[in-house]
């Protein structure tokens, strides 16, 4: 298939197409990305080195793919870790265990809804407002 094909389908524009193919590779990423995103994490904390070992730890036995040179500018990265250091902060688990099966389901669900967004029928109108 041809970018053209689902450019023409959708109404968006082939950049935007190849964009989010390479990014749905990284599918937490893609969903983490499209949330708000909160705080920086605390570098001067002792619980954001604990979370940064843990989320890396995470990506890892979850096989996403993480470039490891990238993971600090990655705000969905950088969100995962603030999370996980507040929960080590206050007291809760922040071990690699307990939080697999959390990382897992996640996965699933983030493919799930962007599979939702794959199947949703052509809104050509919308796009062709907001890209032109």
């Amino acid at each position: 298939m041809r970018l053209s094909e689902p450019s023409e389908h959708s109404g968006a524009p082939t950049a935007t197409i190849k964009y989010h193919l390479r990014e749905r590779r990284s599918r937490l990423g893609v969903a983490m990305e499209a949330l708000p995103h909160g705080p920086e994490p605390d570098e001067s904390s002792p619980s954001t080195a604990v979370a940064r070992r843990t989320a890396t730890e995470l990506l890892r036995r979850c096989a996403w793919r993480l470039n490891s040179a990238l993971a600090d500018s990655s705000r969905a990265f950088g969100m995962l870790v603030a999370a996980l250091a507040a929960l080590h902060h206050f007291g809760y688990a922040c071990d690699t265990a307990p939080l697999l099966p959390c990382a897992q389901q996640a996965a699933q669900l983030a493919v799930v809804y962007l599979d939702l967004v794959e199947e949703a029928p052509p809104r050509r109108n919308r796009w062709q407002r907001r890209w032109r």
